[in-house]
């Protein structure tokens, strides 16, 4: 009678072989959400990074708009004339320029207070006409070119002319920033010659004013 063989597995080698296979694709998802980790670090710092530089540039530009107007205005009131220091003149301000004159009264350089290809003007060369913008200035198309310097601010008032909702009880009057078209005919020698966009002096819609100081 033969003996029998039997043969047994090792056991124990297996179980290294599994720990090992365990381990190592451990390390393998470990690595990977590192690396997937970085890359999103990466891509938020980007994005960040881009947003400062908008940010950094909008600001940049707003302050060179100011910084723009503060030297128009310097220029304008320091009572002398660029071409000749001994001259004196004399200057009046209005929304978006300020307009200098000599002694005789007649008109010197006009300064700009709004973005223009000429800051400065002489007095005798400014035809308001050609400053004048579009008739559809104020359409929703033209809002990056033009700002409404009169548009008005509504607040609420029970006793208000404009509703802006038909459907609804709320009633607003409007605040004007700086000159309010109703005081026509409660100021002496203040008139409006003309109201674009303005159907109805008594129920001016939100987005119309019918004194409207433009710049552009």
């Amino acid at each position: 009678m033969e003996p029998k063989v039997t043969l047994m597995k090792d056991s124990h080698k297996s179980q290294s072989d599994g720990i090992a296979l365990v381990i190592v694709l451990s390390f393998l998802v470990l690595i990977s959400v590192i690396i997937l980790a970085f890359f999103s670090s990466v891509s938020t710092e980007l994005t960040n990074s881009k947003a400062v530089a908008n940010s950094a540039s909008t600001h940049q530009l707003a302050d060179s708009a100011v910084n723009v107007v503060m030297a128009q205005i310097v220029d304008a009131t320091k009572g002398q004339d660029s071409a000749n220091a001994n001259a004196t003149l004399a200057w009046a301000s209005q929304p978006g320029m300020i307009r200098t004159f000599d002694t005789s009264g007649k008109a010197g350089n006009f300064f700009k207070l709004y973005s223009s290809d000429q800051m400065t003007v002489p007095g005798t060369d400014f035809m308001a006409d050609k400053e004048t913008p579009a008739a559809d200035w104020s359409k929703a198309d033209n809002a990056g070119l033009y700002t409404d310097l009169n548009q008005p601010v509504l607040t609420a008032d029970p006793a208000g002319l404009i509703q802006p909702d038909s459907t609804k009880p709320d009633k607003y009057s409007a605040v004007y920033p700086i000159v309010d078209p109703f005081a026509e005919g409660m100021v002496d020698g203040f008139k409006l010659t003309s109201r674009p966009g303005y159907a109805d002096a008594k129920l001016p819609a939100p987005s119309y004013n019918p004194a409207q100081a433009t710049s552009k």
